[in-house]
């Protein structure tokens, strides 16, 4: 048997068992089955907010009052009726009430600490609110309610909070109940249990105690099972024979309380060992496994839709699966517009897949796809990743679809491409060599052509074995110090071939730094030619010294021939219009002439008819005078003309156009041609040159022009009547510009670069001596330091002269 201390303190411990199991039952079992409703309505709180959030947020939308959906007061009233809800609220980012089954809280603000540091960080916060006690934000309730607000989230944003009361009145009475029945019978289970151990303790001998002790487990388990079922046995056989004896004495209800009692305190540890510890334990569980699962969902969607390639998850129907928010951002749409759809109407607006799909040949290979594409839809390039995915048990069941935009990467392919093919075409020799140890990195394919190796013999020598002289490394280490200090240098040296041959070089060098490596980038030009035509022009440098001895006396005898040519030339011009002057001045004299003989006849028919007067003498006279007059003036202004002007001077262009055109206006009359001169009122028209000289320009190009008119008539292109010469004046800042325009012939466009070259002319016989607009072209732009250029127009050929305005009088 056991010892009698042993079995007091075992006896002690039952009793002190005994009292803690309703205990516990009370400040443990109870406070669990309050979380597990309150866990599970809070689950309940936060599947029917995601689901509300569906309908009132699009795309990355807070949850804003103005925009809620005109169904969702009718949608709420359904939710009411269908999962038992008090009161909904929906609250904006702010804390502003934005709907509320309650209308006259609309547009109130929560300003509580837990909704702002609780709630809008992205946690749910639920509270129990008994019947006839506040609620989280001070108003009585008449339930018993389970009080949730729950965040909307996407990624870090916080978009609005939904708050949401379910009634667990019901719940919580049943709850309590059936706590209230477990407590009595622990208590009962415990005391009959109590009681088997005393009986236990007293009936079973001590080496059997000992055994169960130190026992294996199993052992135990067994002997437990068959302990308590001895117990049960043991109590009923009790109950039944004291029910027996005190049937007379005991009513109903003391003899259901006897009967409940002993078997309470047989069953309760073996419930609560078995039952209610491990129960415990699992919901204590999956508690913390709900609260890891939902943080790792979290992180992976926040993951998912950070990655900025576009990734999406493709069944073996062709249809997307889950969609990150980089590829619904660059479609345009939300990732639950995307969901569900073909892949092949989403990317390429297609009705099937295309015949270079990945996922296809994934799916038919079973093997990781890595694949460039180029999309004509969206006018990218991709590089497109699809990889496989199986389900548990191995079948393949669609793949992970991954593209990243590398437009921007092939295009600097084919621009390194370029680069390098403009490089392998230079017409240069272009190496890059390690400064360190002088060593060819690269080179362009100009550099085998001049050096005549092959690329396999470049990529294992050094900068130095192509010097001519044979450098040392000691060399190559100056020559690298001194191209770091600098810029870069240029030195001319001789290299060799591979044939051993030398040819003269232009080296120009430069040592840089890239991505912590340093190069030195060697620029080699082959300048034996170069070398040579220096030789050469060091020869015919030496043969010109003595002929440039002389130069200067050379060049002042030519100046001075060609200034007395263009004197000649300007007097042959004068004489060679003279024919033409004389013609003039006889068309000028021809009317007077005829005048004054007319005047001689009267004066004859008047002295025959006595008329021959004072009076008829004085009248006569005075008119023979008048003509005599005009013809001298006419003298003078042809002596005048012809006079060789010797000092520059400052005169008014307006009145050498007038004179010039007086020269011929009898020339111009018999050949029935109208000469218009305009003139605007901005300046005074002075220019400094020869007068007389400018005045043999402006009769050169008026005859060429009166010549163009009558040939024009002659082929018929103008009618007699129609002759027209036009001189305009124009003067803008210091700039005078005369445009002398005839409507006659143009000029042919194959003779149009040769009308100012001396002794070229298209008159007809020795009409022309092809030195007029030469000279002119002379006495403009070296005299007068003006221009003068002529064009074909509309009207017929205009001859424009620009001269510098000088305001002096």
């Amino acid at each position: 048997m056991l010892k009698g201390s042993y079995r007091k303190n075992i006896l002690l411990l039952s009793f002190v068992i005994l009292l803690m199991f309703p205990l516990y039952n009370i400040f443990v079992i109870y406070p669990s089955f309050h979380r597990l409703i309150v866990n599970k309505t809070e689950n309940e709180a936060v599947r029917l907010a995601s689901y509300l959030a569906t309908k009132i947020i699009v795309g990355e939308d807070v949850i804003d009052k103005e925009h809620l959906p005109a169904t969702l007061s009718a949608d709420v009233n359904k939710i009411q009726k269908d999962f038992e809800l008090i009161k909904l609220k929906i609250f904006m980012p702010d804390g502003e009430i934005a709907y509320s089954t309650t209308p006259e809280e609309v547009g109130q603000v929560n300003e509580k600490s837990y909704f702002h540091n609780i709630v809008a960080t992205g946690d749910v916060y639920t509270k129990i609110v008994h019947k006839q006690t506040k609620s989280l934000e001070d108003q009585v309730v008449v339930a018993d309610v389970v009080e949730t607000y729950v965040p909307v989230m996407r990624g870090d944003n916080f978009l609005g909070a939904f708050e949401i009361y379910y009634d667990i009145t019901k719940s919580k009475a049943e709850m309590d109940r059936l706590t209230t029945h477990i407590t009595v019978m622990l208590f009962i289970v415990s005391s009959g249990l109590l009681l088997a151990i005393v009986l236990f303790f007293f009936k079973t001998s001590e080496h059997v105690a000992d055994s169960i002790k130190i026992g294996q487990q199993k052992k135990r388990a067994y002997q437990f099972t068959i302990l308590l079922s001895a117990a049960v046995f043991f109590a009923e056989l009790m109950i039944m024979l004291a029910l027996d004896f005190f049937t007379p004495q005991v009513t109903a209800f003391v003899e259901s309380l006897i009967d409940s009692f002993f078997l309470v305190c047989i069953l309760f540890p073996v419930l609560y060992l078995l039952t209610f510890r491990p129960m415990m334990l699992q919901i204590t569980n999956l508690e913390q496994k709900e609260r890891s699962l939902r943080k790792s969902e979290r992180e992976w969607y926040n993951t998912f839709n950070s990655i900025s390639d576009f990734v999406s998850v493709h069944d073996k129907d062709f249809k997307i699966l889950r969609a990150n928010r980089s590829l619904a951002d660059f479609l345009g749409a939300t990732m639950e517009d995307i969901t569900g759809k073909h892949c092949y109407e989403v990317f390429h607006n297609t009705s099937v897949h295309l015949h270079n799909c990945p996922h296809f040949d994934t799916l038919k290979s079973r093997e990781t796809i890595v694949r460039e594409v180029d999309d004509t839809e969206s006018g990218l390039y991709m590089l497109v990743t699809t990889s496989p995915v199986h389900d548990d048990s191995g079948e393949l069941i669609g793949s992970v679809h991954v593209a990243r935009d590398i437009s921007e990467l092939k295009k600097k392919e084919e621009e390194l491409r370029l680069f390098r093919f403009l490089i392998d075409n230079s017409n240069d020799a272009i190496l890059i060599i390690d400064p360190t140890t002088g060593v060819f990195l690269d080179v362009n394919e100009k550099t085998y052509d001049s050096f005549g190796y092959t690329r396999e013999q470049l990529s294992s020598m050094r900068f130095t074995d192509i010097e001519a002289d044979d450098s040392e490394g000691a060399e190559w280490e100056t020559l690298v110090a001194r191209v770091r200090d600098r810029e870069h240098m240029l030195f001319e040296r001789k290299y060799k071939r591979n044939d051993g041959s030398l040819f003269d070089v232009e080296v120009n060098i430069k040592y840089i730094s890239y991505i912590k490596s340093d190069y030195m980038i060697a620029v080699v030009r082959d300048i034996t030619e170069k070398k040579q035509s220096e030789m050469n022009l060091k020869r015919k440098s030496e043969e010109l010294e003595e002929m440039n001895r002389n130069l200067e006396n050379m060049v002042a005898k030519e100046t001075r021939k060609r200034l007395d040519q263009e004197r000649l030339l300007i007097q042959q011009s004068k004489i060679a219009s003279m024919g033409e002057m004389i013609g003039a001045i006889a068309h000028q004299w021809r009317q007077p002439l005829n005048a004054l003989s007319i005047m001689v006849q009267e004066i004859q028919d008047a002295y025959e008819f006595g008329d021959l007067d004072e009076k008829y003498i004085d009248e006569t006279v005075k008119n023979a005078m008048s003509q005599v007059q005009y013809m001298s003036k006419t003298i003078d202004d042809f002596r005048n003309f012809y006079r060789h002007s010797t000092d520059k001077e400052t005169f008014s262009v307006i009145k050498a156009v007038k004179s010039a055109v007086s020269l011929q206006e009898a020339q111009l009359k018999q050949s029935q041609i109208n000469v218009i001169i305009n003139t605007d009122i901005i300046g005074s028209y002075r220019v400094y040159g020869y007068a007389n000289e400018f005045k043999q320009v402006l009769l050169n190009i008026i005859s060429n022009a009166r010549g163009a008119i009558i040939e024009a008539r002659e082929e018929g292109l103008i009618d007699k009547e129609n002759g027209e010469i036009s001189i305009d004046l124009t003067q803008l800042e210091n700039q005078i510009t005369i445009s002398i325009t005839n409507n006659g012939k143009i000029i042919p466009e194959g003779i149009f670069d040769r009308i100012f070259e001396p002794y070229f002319t298209t008159k007809k016989g020795v009409e022309g001596t092809g030195i007029g607009l030469y000279m002119s072209k002379t006495i403009i732009e070296k005299h007068m330091g003006g221009k003068i250029y002529a064009a074909n127009v509309e009207e017929g050929v205009t001859f424009t002269i620009e001269l510098a305005a000088n305001e002096s009088p």
